[in-house]
């Protein structure tokens, strides 16, 4: 018998490839109710990211986190969010950390992870050079 904490997840990774994002935040909702995974949460803190919700990402990667300090996703995915919402250090912090667990293990988005980190370097700087010019 499948597991059904499973099934919910491959629901939600089609909802979410069909871009029905409130369909896929519910079933990888209901797959954490069922048994709280770390993958399921890094799922659910993607939809939370493609809707803008920074805070409900930052959650979602931390409850992951709690779960496996050594998910790649979800340090990607609060480093993103933590970037958005003005925490660049802790931001770069994690970015720094997803890609050194890449070198341990291959992922398909280490690019992106290089792309996030790139980014929050920048926004950090506009901020302090914005702030540098204050009165």
């Amino acid at each position: 018998m499948r597991d059904l904490a499973e099934e919910q997840k491959e629901y939600g990774n089609a909802c979410l490839a069909k871009g029905k994002i409130e369909a896929a935040l519910a079933a990888y909702s209901e797959a954490i109710c069922l048994n709280p995974r770390p993958t399921y949460y890094t799922n659910r803190a993607f939809c939370h990211k493609r809707k803008g919700d920074w805070a409900a990402c930052v959650a979602d990667c931390e409850s992951a986190l709690q779960l496996d300090d050594r998910a790649i996703k979800a340090h990607y995915l609060l480093g993103g969010a933590l970037a958005e919402l003005g925490g660049y250090e802790r931001a770069t912090s994690h970015l720094r950390r997803a890609l050194g667990l890449t070198s341990q293990t291959s992922v398909s988005y280490g690019a992106d992870i290089r792309r996030a980190m790139l980014h929050a370097n920048k926004m950090r700087w506009q901020c302090d050079a914005a702030a540098s010019l204050r009165p």
